[in-house]
């Protein structure tokens, strides 16, 4: 019998401690709404240097943005031709973040870097305008990712046809292993 009473307080203070579980949830949760199979919100991610908006397409699961991942693998870096159009916005929508990550440094005494650029319809590669305040480097340490200052807004929001496009400068001999990663947000 005592064991029965003892159990019973157990799982009463285990149904209490499930409860405050639930309750603190549903505030964090506050901040996301559903409407018509669509979430929205606002999320701090400390791997940004800023909160991102986001609207996810579907309600499947409630990513930050919409991440777009662009590689050059192997030795595909070293060569300039490679550096193309890796996107192009299928919707109204604003580049949030940009990163990237080397897994073999440039070795070029002159700088080596790469730019995100944006290009309206019917512009080449390289006139575009870039995206970010300072390009990165290609010859900073290996595999630790590097996150670009993104210049003013207006400059970043695509319309519909708008391309991002890689943008590569100096000498890219030994650069290899390139990883970019874009994150949008429809507007």
């Amino acid at each position: 019998m005592e064991d029965q009473k003892q159990q019973i307080k157990d799982l009463r203070i285990e149904i209490g401690n499930l409860e405050d579980k639930v309750a603190a949830l549903s505030k964090e949760n506050e901040t996301f709404k559903r409407d018509n199979n669509r979430w929205s919100g606002q999320v701090n991610d400390p791997t940004l240097s800023m909160p991102l908006n986001f609207r996810n397409k579907q309600a499947i699961n409630t990513h930050v943005a919409y991440p777009i991942r662009h590689s050059l693998t192997g030795t595909e870096p070293a060569t300039a031709a490679n550096y193309e159009v890796f996107f192009t916005a299928d919707y109204p929508c604003e580049v949030v973040s940009v990163s990237e990550v080397h897994r073999v440094l440039g070795t070029d005494g002159s700088a080596v870097t790469l730019n995100i650029e944006k290009l309206t319809s019917g512009q080449a590669l390289d006139a575009g305008t870039a995206i970010l305040t300072t390009a990165l480097s290609l010859k900073t340490t290996i595999n630790v990712p590097q996150f670009g200052i993104l210049v003013s807004t207006g400059a970043r929001v695509l319309a519909r046809g708008d391309r991002l496009a890689l943008v590569d400068a100096g000498t890219l001999t030994a650069v290899a292993g390139l990883t970019v990663t874009v994150y949008i947000k429809q507007i």
